[in-house]
């Protein structure tokens, strides 16, 4: 319990140091602004997943039931790497991030991760991975990042082209909250600040209908709590949609 605590202080002093970063921008250079990001958010993935764990392994669960064979696996918007540990064995991984400052941790973190290999690391918007065949992956990974891509619908667009058919996509958002709820109102009201402070990120409910409406075959997914550290993004979706 003390150490999860202890985890707990580390986060809200990670959020601070950054806090503070972003509020000087005029002081800092892009370039130390794209790693000062990959480091401090490299550091925060072990809290979300001790939150979250139950949730992770019943989505990838399915994904766990390939593990006879390699499976490929296209993570959108990888970050550090915090999925890997919910991987099958055998699992070939590129990763897709747009900051380019990710690929140290998504390395690092796949050393830890021994039972999968990191295939490749492809710098690149989600709406546009043309580095990624057509039809080459059995699964595709979308967790905390829809919020922040421009244009969601090209997203799954690109999902369907590079799934192999019948392959699925796996995705945790983070949504608005219900209307009229505190959290909702507090999500509209400090959109632009909250757009600052993660990477662009704005909470959407819109994007899961334009997923309904992107050409999968089956589309599943339900609302779930969120981590109670990230109150401001408390409200989740979780689900699938297959080719």
């Amino acid at each position: 319990m003390a150490s999860y605590e202890l985890l707990r202080s580390l986060e809200v002093a990670v959020f601070a140091v950054f806090l503070v970063t972003l509020c000087i921008p005029l002081l800092l250079s892009k370039r130390i602004r794209s790693w000062g990001y990959a480091y401090l958010i490299s550091l925060t993935p072990r809290i979300y997943n001790r939150e979250m764990d139950k949730h992770k392994r019943r989505l990838f669960s399915t994904l766990n039931g390939c593990s006879a064979k390699e499976v490929q696996i296209l993570e959108i918007g990888a970050g550090g790497g915090a999925n890997f540990q919910y991987f099958p064995p055998k699992s070939l991984v590129t990763a897709e991030e747009p900051n380019p400052d990710f690929e140290k941790y998504l390395r690092q973190s796949a050393e830890a991760n021994s039972h999968l290999a990191l295939k490749s690391v492809v710098v690149a918007m989600a709406e546009n991975m043309a580095e990624v065949a057509d039809d080459s992956v059995d699964a595709v990974v979308c967790t905390l990042v829809l919020c922040s891509v421009r244009d969601p619908a090209a997203v799954f667009s690109e999902v369907r082209r590079v799934l192999k058919p019948g392959g699925t996509f796996y995705f945790l958002e983070q949504v608005r909250g219900k209307y009229g709820s505190w959290t909702n109102s507090f999500q509209a009201v400090f959109d632009p600040v909250l757009q600052l402070l993660y990477g662009g990120c704005s909470v959407q409910d819109h994007t899961w209908e334009e997923l309904g409406q992107a050409g999968f075959s089956t589309v599943e997914w339900e609302r779930i709590s969120g981590p109670k550290s990230w109150w401001i993004f408390a409200p989740h979706v979780m689900g699938t949609a297959v080719k």
